[in-house]
């Protein structure tokens, strides 16, 4: 199962222990290991912001533990099947940040299938990481956005929704942050 040897929520707040070529490294303690203060602990797992495959495969030929949790831009008009399959196949967790596409939700398939529903867009784009096997990381700064967005658990996308959706792939084109898989 993936990530069964790591906690999404710290146990204590994530450390920076450095820094992977251009990328943030963080040291997010084992479920299964007591948290140590002062020191990397040698059972911690490692956490990577935006890491494209290419980086993935650096860490690896480099001999460094492969990391328990990749964060990738993913959503329906970004879906980066590359890197998710890297992922999926090395047993790396994929956390979506901007899963709500910056509130940038009028498309007309998002309304479509939210309607269908009878749903919110951001719980369908939530639906959609989900049922895709991503750990989405919704933002808002709203509580009671905030406490929608946990309103996802009741229902599900059908076949057909999830290739509506999944057709909304425009590849890079479609990152609506800065997405640097692909730096050198």
């Amino acid at each position: 199962m993936q990530g069964q040897n790591c906690v999404l929520r710290p146990i204590k707040p994530s450390r920076n222990i450095g820094k992977l070529g251009k990328f943030a490294v963080s040291e997010y303690p084992t479920s299964s290991s007591p948290p140590r203060w002062g020191g990397v602990d040698a059972t911690a797992n490692i956490y990577l912001q935006i890491s494209g495959v290419k980086h993935l495969e650096e860490i690896r030929e480099a001999g460094m533990e492969t990391p328990a949790i990749n964060q990738i831009e993913l959503h329906p008009f970004c879906q980066q099947k590359p890197i998710v399959e890297y992922c999926r196949k090395h047993d790396i967790v994929v956390e979506a940040y901007c899963p709500l596409i910056r509130g940038k939700m009028d498309h007309p398939v998002l309304k479509e299938v939210a309607q269908k529903h009878n749903r919110d867009v951001a719980h369908v784009l939530i639906r959609w990481s989900l049922q895709n096997g991503f750990v989405p990381l919704p933002k808002s700064a709203t509580p009671a956005r905030i406490h929608s967005n946990t309103k996802v658990y009741d229902f599900e996308l059908d076949e057909d929704d999830m290739k509506r959706l999944d057709a909304l792939d425009q590849g890079k084109e479609g990152a609506i942050s800065w997405n640097p898989v692909d730096v050198p």
